[in-house]
């Protein structure tokens, strides 16, 4: 070498490339003005011969080899700036003819680092990842990645033979990033990083904002463009904003599924022709897809995510996963995915440990998945930015966010036990939480937020401002195992567990839930919701499962089912393949697909099934305490009386040709839907006729009808008030002034008449206590001692007791009336001094009473029921002075009882 040439190098920064441990390779390699002309610089490993082709002639300059290990140098004896390309020629033979990397300057503006330093660059993914550009007319590939603690890094692929030495990236001041622009690079190409730690081990890492991946059991990623895409949902892009104050008062059915266990189907074209058919025709509005973003491990069924922005090459490509979306949106159905935020599988190639340290995760884990690093600003812009990429991108409809508890608490397992007040809770994950739904109810109005409800936390719906998490919905699975854990009891134990039933209803309130028969609701082998139902014979089985499936549409709550249980479907399923399709041939799963189909017609059609989800003025209770009969009857209503809907729900074996039932007002009911018609596999026991009430006495209601209530059955019927009667003939709480309209209940009144109802559900539980004490005890402790309705004998005493004790409550009523309804639900024998304290602890004297009752329920249960009537007489009192003004149950209180004993010579 020159001695001239030798003497213009910087010898440090070449060893540093040669042993490729540069952080700032562009300053050295490249062209750069010095004395004398430019320098032009070349790390090539395994090249025999270079020359630098200086454009526009091509005039060849051989450059020197100033290092056996590839580095070859040369210096063009001008000023100007200069543009050239490198003619290679390798010791295997091999020539090629390149546009050199560092030629090109790193362009990334100041506004970007500082974002996402802070947090808040939420179009990130435009910037990191394999972006195609083109500068000074050269296309190629920007490769951009976060490893701030990392000594080197640099892209490989085939383009390179995976040589790290090859493309070493440039750092970004103290950002974190690393970037290069490598020319001639295109869509396809597979490539990952090779870092370098500061102990000099050497690692290779997908990239975590690649757009596509490699199949398993590849794991590279793979350059994609996916702005080219041809999207034809426009009418359904703009009309989505439009929904996000109507989320939670339109229906919302949703059909869960895996993409790659429901047909024998290899993309995601096909799929998305055949399941918008199938989706329409059974009136579901929504799918939610189990996991779409990319996964190693097929047993993880999608749910340990290894690169958050590309969807799984196992069923096509991106732009294939955007036709599918883009197909549905036109066929009027939505699309809601599964999203793993909170922990991701320690692969060596994914996230775990990225730069040598814990970068994307909570240091110190012995868990198989590590928990994301909430608390750290740039973890948290790549975990919001993905949702956002999601919606903005592939027009996604929503997100359910899985695994909350790991989000909002921490786990010995996961290296951190507590924050730093002590506790259990990870605050950082909460906050994170807040700020996610924040900015996609800002920047993506109308797409739906839901919890998964894995972490029970309070207040998971409630807005940010109110101190809750933003989500628009939660996953009610605590009614999903309920609910289940009660059908899957032998039909003779039923009733000893009736309050499991009717338990969901003491917190339906709380939040805005979402009814979820998911992919696990079986058990977590992913067992059939027919194979949880009681029966040796598979008649029955399905017989409790229409019951099942006919309660889970009329009760309050946003509805979900996994795939396969429309049909009846009884093995389990596993992934990867197809769902037992061939049952439809068989006449008894036909019948429970057309079932479910006609189910969600009525759903759709009657808003009473869904407007007031949320609000206590949609439903209201007539009958929970049948506990014998198993049978439970309630009202679905909206703010027009001419669209409630009555109900009542068999889920005994047993049929009732004549069963009464109270009704809210003089009329007609006439049934609208029988899940007991032989299309559906039943007896064809139905009420053909429209039923007249008549004026006797039922279920605390004035008029009641006699209805033929099959054995597993669900029947619907629609109300209609006589008009000559209006106003006259409503039951106790029920009359509206004869105007037809239904009176607005305030909410603490409402409770309150749930806790009355719920009361009368303790009566039959005490009773079974006598065949299961212990079991008895703990249902009598959740339903705070309801009584049955049997308390005439007793009622001048109750009267008495609930004017001693009105003025005591009014006070406490008028500051916290919802708090004291809620309290009335828990409490069954409470004094009138218990109810002027703080709701924590009535609720645990609530317990305590509750605890006693049921060990005396045998001896006197009916003190027990009378103590339980003081109590809902005293209750309704405090919630509304004024008994006639009243609109529930709670209007029976004690000024009016002693009224009307009065009147009617103390029968009630």
């Amino acid at each position: 070498m020159e001695q001239y040439l030798y003497d213009l190098m910087d010898w440090r920064a070449v060893e540093e490339i040669v042993y490729s441990e540069s952080e700032n390779p562009h300053a050295i390699l490249g062209a750069h003005p010095v004395a004398g002309g430019v320098l032009i610089q070349a790390f090539i490993p395994g090249a025999k011969r270079v020359q630098a082709l200086i454009l526009p002639k091509e005039a060849a300059i051989e450059m020197e080899e100033a290092d056996e290990n590839g580095f070859f140098a040369c210096l063009v004896p001008e000023r100007r700036q200069l543009t050239y390309r490198l003619r290679i020629v390798y010791e295997d033979g091999r020539e090629e003819e390149i546009e050199d990397p560092y030629r090109f300057v790193p362009e990334y503006d100041s506004s970007d680092l500082r974002k996402f330093a802070a947090g808040t660059h939420y179009e990130i993914y435009r910037k990191m990842g394999a972006h195609l550009e083109t500068r000074s007319g050269v296309s190629g590939v920007s490769f951009s990645v976060w490893a701030p603690n990392a000594m080197r890094v640099s892209v490989v692929g085939d383009f390179n033979h995976w040589d790290g030495r090859r493309h070493q990236m440039r750092r970004l001041g103290e950002s974190g990033i690393f970037h290069i622009f490598i020319p001639g690079l295109d869509v396809g190409m597979l490539y990952q990083y090779e870092i370098k730690t500061r102990k000099r081990e050497l690692r290779l890492k997908a990239d975590p904002y690649a757009f596509a991946s490699e199949l398993r059991p590849g794991a590279a990623s793979v350059v994609a463009d996916i702005s080219r895409f041809p999207w034809e949902d426009k009418d359904w892009m703009e009309s989505r904003p439009d929904t996000e104050r109507k989320k939670r008062r339109s229906p919302l059915s949703i059909y869960e599924m895996n993409l790659c266990s429901w047909r024998d189907l290899t993309s995601y074209r096909e799929l998305a022709e055949e399941l918008a058919v199938y989706l329409k025709e059974m009136g579901y509005t929504h799918v939610q897809l189990m996991p779409v973003m990319e996964y190693p491990l097929d047993e993880s069924l999608g749910y340990q995510t290894s690169g958050y922005y590309a969807p799984t090459a196992r069923l096509g490509t991106p732009e294939d996963f955007m036709w599918f979306v883009n197909h549905l949106h036109r066929e009027g159905v939505g699309v809601i995915v599964d999203w793993t935020g909170a922990r991701f599988p320690k692969d060596s190639f994914s996230l775990a440990d990225f730069d040598g340290t814990p970068l994307y995760e909570l240091p110190g884990g012995e868990a198989d998945t590590a928990v994301f690093q909430f608390g750290r600003t740039e973890v948290e812009n790549f975990l919001i930015a993905n949702v956002l990429f999601w919606a903005k991108e592939y027009h996604i409809d929503g997100f359910r966010v899985m695994d909350m508890s790991s989000i909002l608490y921490f786990n010995a397992a996961d290296g951190v036990r507590s924050n730093l007040y002590g506790g259990g809770e990870n605050l950082d994950g909460a906050v994170f939480l807040q700020r996610l739904n924040t900015v996609m109810k800002k920047q993506c109005p109308g797409v739906m937020m839901i919890g998964d409800g894995s972490a029970e936390r309070p207040k998971t719906t409630n807005p940010v401002k109110d101190g809750g998490l933003g989500f628009d919905f939660r996953w009610n699975t605590g009614w999903t195992h309920g609910l289940i854990g009660y059908m899957q009891r032998p039909e003779d134990e039923r009733s000893a567990h009736y309050g499991e039933m009717t338990y969901s209803l003491l917190y339906q309130y709380s939040e805005s839930f979402i009814l979820p028969l998911f992919h696990e609701a079986g058990g977590r082998q992913q067992a059939s919701l027919t194979r949880c139902m009681p029966g040796e014979k598979k008649e029955q089985r399905l017989a409790n499962l229409r019951v099942l499936l006919g309660f889970f549409m009329a009760h309050p709550g946003k509805k979900l089912l996994f795939s396969g249980q429309e049909f009846g479907m009884e093995e389990a399923w596993h992934f990867g393949r197809a769902l037992s399709w061939e049952l439809l041939k068989e006449e008894p799963n036909r019948r429970i697909q057309n079932y479910v189909r006609d189910w969600n017609r009525l759903y759709l059609e009657q808003p009473a099934l869904w407007l007031l989800d949320e609000e206590p003025a949609g439903f209201d209770w007539i009958n929970c305490h049948s506990w014998q009969e198993n049978v439970a009857v309630f009202l679905r209503r909206t703010r027009e009386e001419k669209e409630d809907l009555l109900i009542a729900v068999n889920f005994s074996e047993r049929s009732y040709p004549k069963f009464n039932v109270g009704v809210p007002y003089r009329g007609s009911y006439k049934e609208i839907f029988n899940s007991d018609r032989e299309e559906y596999g039943g007896s064809n026991l139905l009420n053909l006729r429209a039923l007249s009430s008549k004026k006797t006495e039922v279920d605390e209601r004035r008029e009641s009808i006699t209805m033929r209530l099959p054995a597993h059955s669900v029947l619907v019927f629609s109300c209609r008030r006589r008009p000559a009667e209006a106003g006259g003939a409503a039951g106790p709480g029920k009359a509206d002034g004869g105007k037809g309209q239904k009176s607005k209940k305030a909410p603490a009144e409402v409770l309150a008449a749930h806790a009355r109802a719920a009361k009368r559900t303790a009566a039959g539980t005490a009773a079974a206590a006598k065949k299961a004490a212990a079991e008895t005890a703990a249902s009598a402790q959740k339903t705070a001692v309801k009584t049955a309705s049997a308390a005439k004998k007793t009622a001048l005493e109750a009267a008495s007791a609930a004017k001693r004790t009105a003025a005591g409550t009014a006070a406490a009523a008028k500051k916290a009336a919802a708090e004291t309804a809620a309290n009335a639900q828990k409490t069954a024998a409470k004094t009138a001094e218990a109810a002027k304290k703080a709701a924590t602890k009535t609720a645990a004297n609530a317990q305590k009473t509750a605890a006693k009752t049921a060990e005396a329920a045998k001896k006197a249960a009916a003190e027990t029921a009378a103590n339980a009537q003081k109590t809902a007489v005293k209750t309704a009192e405090a919630a509304k002075k004024a008994a006639a003004k009243t609109a529930s149950m709670v209007r029976k209180t004690a000024e009016e009882t002693w009224e009307e004993l009065r009147g009617n010579g103390g029968e009630e």
